[in-house]
C-alpha cells in the first residue's frame, strides 16, 4: 500500500503519511520501537509540511512519537513532544475534548517516569474528569486514565487509592474490549504488582498468570510486554524463596528486552537488578555485583543522577555490600540514595528503605547517633506508608509486618544504649496497630465523603455478598434432608456448594476491603499520628496499681522483655534459651526468636506446650505439658521477677504478649515441678492481658455510658442447634446433631450444650441478688437478632455457646454459634455472630463481655498484630474488657467457673466496692482447680482477662 501511494501521490502526500503512521503502529505493537520511531518521524515531517505545524494530524503523530520515546526510555525527549501536542489540541479542540485527555495521560506518563509524581497526578485527574464527562463511565479510554492514575498512586505507595481504580479499569476494559485484550492484561499486571508490593502474593499470582497468558497469546512470546510479566513473576517467586523457578523467568525476560530495546534500556536495567538480587540471595556475590554495576550505569544514563529508580538500585547495592560487610563501601551509596529520595520528596517506601539502610551502615561504622536518628526516620516513614496500604485490616497489618525488622533493630540498639523510653516506643509502635485503627474508626460512616452513587453501589455489593453467603449455607444445611439424592449425588452437590461458598467468601472479603479502600474517613483516621504511651506515664500507672508489667517482643533475630514494676527501675532483657530449657522445649538453644518460640509452643510433632495444654484433660498430656511450662517459666520470666511474683509482693501482673505468646495463659506456668506441680495461679497475683500497653491504657480510660446506671446484664445460653446430643466439650463439633449451615459446609456438627442453661441460670441468679436488671435469652430466644437488639446498653454481656475459629481471612468468619432465626438466609439472623459482625455492634458502655465458648481468644496469628480472635471484636465494638478462652471449654467446668466469677462481681456491686475483675477471675480459677477431676490447667487455664482490671 505504501509503495502504491508513494508512486501515485508522491512521497510527501498526506495519504502516504497515514500509511507510514499505520506501519509505524504495527512495528510499535510488536515491540519494534526503533523502527517505529523512524517511521513516525517521517510521517510527522510530511504532515507538518502538508498541514502546517498546528494541525490535529500533527498532534496525533506527536503523541505516537512521544509514546515510542517513552517505550525506549527517552522520557526527557517525550515531554516536549507531548507538551507541543497538548498545546495544539487545546487550541483547536478546547480544554475538555477527549483527545486533550489522551494528551494529558501521555504527558503525565512522561512525568511519572522521570519521578515527577506530583506533576503527573493533577494531569491524570483532569483526564479522568474529561473522559467521564464526555465519553461516559464505561468507555475504554476512561479506563486508560484510571489505569494511569492508579499507576501513579502505586508508584507513590498510595495503594489504597490505587486498588479500586485498577479494579474499575479492568471491569471497563473487559466489557469494552473483551477479556483477552492486551489492555486488560496491562491492568491485571499492574494490579498484581500492587499486591506484590504489599506482600500479598496469593492475590498477585493469578493476575500475573492471566496477564502472561493474554500477552503471549495476543502479542507473541517475544514481545517486551511479555518480558514485563515474566520479570514480575520472577520477583514474586524470588520473594517466596523459589530461586530455581525465578531464574529462568529473569533470563528469558532479559533476552527479550535486550533484543527489543538494545543493551541500554531501563527495562534491561530492571532485569539486571532482579538477577543481581537473586544472585545475592544465592550468595553468588561476584555475579550479583556485576549485574548491579551494569544496571546502575544504565539507570543513571537514562534517568539522570537524581531519579527514584536510581535510588532503588543504590539500595540494592548497599544491601549487597552489607552482606559482604563492606560497610565503608556501602556508606556513600546509602548517603546518595537518601539524598535522591529527599530531593524528590518522600515516596515513603523507597525513602524508608534508604534511611533504614543508611542507619544500619552507620551503626556498623560506630556512628551511633546518626544510626538512631536515621532509624527513627525510617520508622516514621513506615508508619506513614502503613496508612497507604490497601485492603481490610488483615491485609494492612500484613503489609506493616514487612517493616518489623526496623522496629526490632531499634529495640536492640536501645537495649544496648539503655534508653528504655525509646525501647518502649519501638515495641508499642510495632504492635496491634490495626486493632488500634479499628477501635478508633468504630462507629464511623466509612463511606462518608464517597460520591453517593459509588457509596450506594459499595453498600449494595456488601449486602448482596452477605445474603449470598447465608443462602448458600442454608442450601448446605438442607442437603442432608434431600431424600431424592443418592449418597454420590449428595456428595457432588456438597462439593459444588463448598466451592461456591469459598467464592462467595472471597467476594465478601473483597467487598469489605473495597469499602475501606474507598473510604476517605478510614484513611484519615488511620493516618493520624497517634503517639504510643510514654514510659513515664506507664510507670506511674503501674505504681498506682502496685503492679508489674511484662511486655514482650519476639523478632526474627531475638526476643526481649521489658520489665516495669512498682518500686524498681525499668529493665529490658534479652531472652535466651539455655541448653536445659532447649532440651525440655525441644528447640535449639540461643536467642528466643519468634521461630524458636513458635516451635516450643506449637510444632508438627504435636508436642508443643500449647498443644499439650489443649489436650491436658488427659493426665499423661498434663504431665508432659507441666515439664514444658516449667521451662517456659524460667525462660520467659527473669529471675528477679520470679521471686517477686511468687512471694505475694504485688497485687497485679500485666502481660503484653507477642506472637504465639498471645495464646499462653501465664497462670499455667509451672513455678515448681514434681508429681503435683504448683502453677503461677497457685502463688502469683491476678493477671490481665492486652495486645499493647497503649491499648490497655486506652481501654482503661474509655468513658462510661451515661445512661447505663446500675448493672444491666444480658446473659445468653442453651442455643437450639437441633436434636439433642451428648457432648461434654463446647468444641465437640463432630457430635451427631443436625448440621448447621456455616459449619456443616466445613464438615462440622454442633453439639447441644446442656450446662450453658445451668450457667445462664447461675449468672442470672448472682446478678439478681445484687439488684441488677438481668435479661436472659435461652434456647429459641438465643438468636443472633435478639443478641444484636439486646447487647446495646448492657454493662455485662455473657454468651455461653459454641465458639468456632476460621483460620482463613483473619478469622473474619469465625463466630459464636447461636440459635438460627426463622429465616437463616438473613445474614443478620442466621445463627452465627461472626467476627466481622461483632465489629459492627455498639457496645459502648459495656464493662465486660464474657465469651464462655471455645477458642474465643484463639485464631490466626500475625506478626506485630497479635491474634485475630473473637475477643478482639468485642474490644473494637466498645467493651472495656473481655473474658475469653484460649482453647476448648469443658461444658460443666466452664459453667461452674463463670458462675463463681460472676458471683464475685455481683457481690462487689452489691456492696458498692470497686469491682476487681482480675482477682475475681483468679479466685474462680482456684476454686475450679480445687475440685476433684478439674486439677489440670485444661479446665481452669483457658479463660483469661483481656483488658484492664
Amino acid at each position: 500500500a505504501l509503495a502504491i501511494r508513494q508512486k501515485v501521490f508522491g512521497p510527501n502526500h498526506p495519504t502516504v503519511a497515514q500509511t507510514i503512521s499505520n506501519l509505524a503502529g504495527l512495528e510499535s505493537d510488536q515491540g519494534h520501537y526503533v523502527e517505529a520511531e523512524k517511521l513516525y518521524t517521517q510521517a510527522l515531517e510530511i504532515r507538518e509540511k502538508a498541514f502546517g505545524p498546528n494541525h490535529p494530524h500533527v498532534a496525533s503523530t506527536l503523541i505516537s512519537l512521544g509514546q515510542v520515546a517513552v517505550s525506549l526510555g527517552q522520557y526527557g525527549d517525550a515531554e516536549p513532544i507531548y507538551k507541543r501536542a497538548l498545546a495544539i489540541r487545546e487550541k483547536l479542540l478546547g480544554p475538555d475534548h477527549p483527545d486533550v485527555a489522551q494528551n494529558l495521560d501521555a504527558l503525565a506518563g512522561s512525568y511519572f517516569f522521570q519521578g515527577r509524581y506530583t506533576e503527573a497526578e493533577p494531569l491524570l485527574k483532569r483526564a479522568v474528569a474529561i473522559r467521564e464527562k464526555t465519553l461516559g463511565p464505561d468507555h475504554a479510554a476512561l479506563a486508560s486514565s484510571l489505569n494511569d492514575l492508579a499507576y501513579v498512586y502505586s508508584g507513590e505507595g498510595r495503594f489504597a487509592e490505587a486498588e479500586p481504580l485498577y479494579k474499575r479499569a479492568i471491569a471497563i476494559r473487559e466489557k469494552a474490549l473483551g477479556p483477552d485484550h492486551p489492555l486488560v492484561a496491562q491492568t491485571c499486571n499492574n494490579l498484581a504488582r500492587l499486591y506484590y508490593d504489599q506482600d500479598r502474593y496469593a492475590e498477585a499470582k493469578p493476575l500475573y498468570d492471566r496477564a502472561l497468558a493474554i500477552r503471549e497469546k495476543v502479542l507473541g512470546v517475544e514481545h517486551p510486554f511479555v518480558a514485563t510479566t515474566l520479570n514480575d513473576l520472577g520477583n514474586l517467586l524470588q520473594s517466596q524463596g523459589r530461586f530455581q523457578e525465578a531464574e529462568p523467568m529473569y533470563t528469558r525476560a532479559l533476552a527479550i528486552r535486550e533484543k527489543a530495546y538494545g543493551p541500554d534500556h531501563p527495562d534491561v536495567a530492571a532485569s539486571l537488578m532482579s538477577l543481581a538480587d537473586l544472585c545475592r540471595r544465592q550468595k553468588r556475590y561476584d555475579k550479583a555485583e556485576s549485574f548491579l554495576t551494569r544496571s546502575l550505569a544504565i539507570a543513571e544514563k537514562v534517568y539522570g543522577p537524581n531519579h527514584p529508580q536510581l535510588a532503588r538500585g543504590l539500595e540494592k547495592e548497599v544491601i549487597l555490600y552489607k552482606d559482604l560487610k563492606r560497610y565503608a563501601d556501602a556508606a556513600p551509596l546509602a548517603q546518595r540514595a537518601v539524598a535522591i529520595c529527599d530531593r524528590n520528596g518522600p515516596v515513603p517506601i523507597i525513602t524508608c528503605n534508604a534511611y533504614f539502610l543508611r542507619a544500619t551502615v552507620a551503626w556498623n561504622l560506630d556512628r551511633t547517633a546518626e544510626a538512631v536518628a536515621d532509624m527513627k526516620r525510617a520508622i516514621d516513614l513506615a508508619e506513614q506508608q502503613r496508612a497507604q496500604a490497601s485492603g481490610g485490616e488483615r491485609e494492612r497489618a500484613e503489609y506493616f509486618a514487612r517493616f518489623a525488622n526496623a522496629f526490632e533493630i531499634m529495640l536492640d540498639w536501645q537495649t544496648r544504649l539503655g534508653d528504655f523510653d525509646e525501647a518502649l516506643s519501638a515495641m508499642e509502635r510495632s504492635r496491634a496497630r490495626s486493632l488500634l485503627d479499628q477501635m478508633e474508626t468504630h462507629g464511623l460512616d466509612l463511606l462518608a465523603g464517597v460520591p453517593e452513587k459509588e457509596a450506594a453501589a459499595l453498600r449494595q455489593r456488601e449486602a448482596e455478598t452477605q445474603t449470598r453467603l447465608a443462602s448458600l449455607e442454608k442450601q448446605v444445611q438442607l442437603l442432608d434432608a434431600r431424600k431424592d439424592l443418592s449418597p454420590e449425588d449428595r456428595m457432588k452437590q456438597a462439593d459444588s456448594l463448598r466451592a461456591q461458598l469459598r467464592k462467595a467468601r472471597e467476594e465478601y472479603v473483597t467487598a469489605y476491603a473495597d469499602i475501606r479502600n474507598a473510604s476517605p474517613a478510614y484513611r484519615l483516621a488511620i493516618g493520624q499520628d497517634r503517639k504510643p504511651v510514654t514510659l513515664d506515664r506507664l510507670r506511674k500507672w503501674i505504681v498506682e496499681r502496685d503492679a508489674m508489667m511484662l511486655e514482650y517482643f519476639l523478632g526474627r533475630d531475638g526476643g526481649y522483655v521489658l520489665v516495669l514494676r512498682a518500686g524498681a527501675a525499668p529493665r529490658l532483657e534479652k531472652l535466651t534459651v539455655d541448653q536445659q530449657q532447649a532440651t525440655a522445649l525441644g528447640i535449639e538453644p540461643g536467642p528466643l526468636t519468634a521461630r524458636r518460640l513458635g516451635e516450643a509452643l506449637s510444632n508438627s510433632k504435636q508436642t508443643g506446650a500449647m498443644q499439650l495444654l489443649r489436650q491436658s484433660a488427659k493426665p499423661e498430656q498434663a504431665a508432659a505439658a507441666a515439664q514444658k511450662l516449667a521451662a517456659l517459666w524460667q525462660l520467659l520470666i527473669p529471675e528477679a521477677e520470679r521471686t517477686v511474683l511468687t512471694e505475694g509482693k504485688l497485687k497485679r501482673l500485666m502481660v503484653i504478649p507477642d506472637g504465639l505468646l498471645s495464646g499462653l495463659p501465664f497462670e499455667t506456668l509451672v513455678v515448681q515441678g514434681g508429681e503435683n506441680p504448683r502453677y503461677l495461679l497457685d502463688v502469683g497475683p491476678a493477671i490481665e492481658y492486652a495486645p499493647s500497653a497503649t491499648i490497655l491504657i486506652n481501654l482503661a480510660e474509655r468513658s462510661e455510658a451515661k445512661d447505663a446506671a446500675g448493672w444491666p446484664v444480658l446473659t445468653v445460653g442453651d442455643p437450639h442447634y437441633g436434636q439433642p446430643a451428648l457432648a461434654d466439650k463446647r468444641g465437640d463439633e463432630l457430635a451427631e446433631v443436625t448440621p448447621q449451615s456455616r459449619y456443616a459446609s466445613l464438615g462440622g456438627r454442633l453439639a447441644a450444650l446442656p450446662y450453658t442453661k445451668t450457667e445462664v441460670g447461675w449468672v442470672a441468679q448472682a446478678f439478681d441478688r445484687s439488684g441488677a436488671k438481668v435479661t436472659k435469652l435461652l434456647s429459641d430466644e438465643a438468636t443472633e437478632a435478639n443478641v444484636r437488639r439486646g447487647a446495646g446498653g448492657q454493662k455485662v454481656l455473657h454468651l455461653a455457646c459454641h465458639g468456632l475459629v476460621d483460620q482463613a481471612y483473619g478469622n473474619l468468619f469465625g463466630a459464636l454459634a447461636l440459635t438460627p432465626g426463622p429465616d437463616i438466609t438473613n445474614p443478620a439472623d442466621d445463627g452465627f455472630l461472626t467476627l466481622g459482625e461483632v465489629y459492627t455492634l455498639n457496645l459502648h458502655g459495656t464493662e465486660l463481655a464474657i465469651l464462655s465458648a471455645c477458642d474465643t481468644n484463639y485464631g490466626p496469628q500475625q506478626q506485630g498484630e497479635g491474634v485475630w480472635a473473637l475477643s478482639r471484636g468485642f474490644l473494637v465494638a466498645g467493651s472495656r474488657r473481655v473474658v475469653a478462652s484460649n482453647w476448648l471449654v469443658d461444658d460443666e467446668a466452664a459453667a461452674t467457673l463463670i458462675s463463681h466469677f460472676c458471683g464475685r462481681l455481683a457481690d462487689a456491686e452489691k456492696q458498692s466496692v470497686p469491682v476487681d475483675y482480675a482477682e475475681s477471675l483468679r479466685l474462680a480459677k482456684r476454686r475450679i482447680r480445687q475440685q476433684e477431676g478439674w486439677e489440670s490447667p485444661f479446665y481452669w487455664g483457658t479463660f483469661v482477662l483481656v483488658g484492664p482490671n
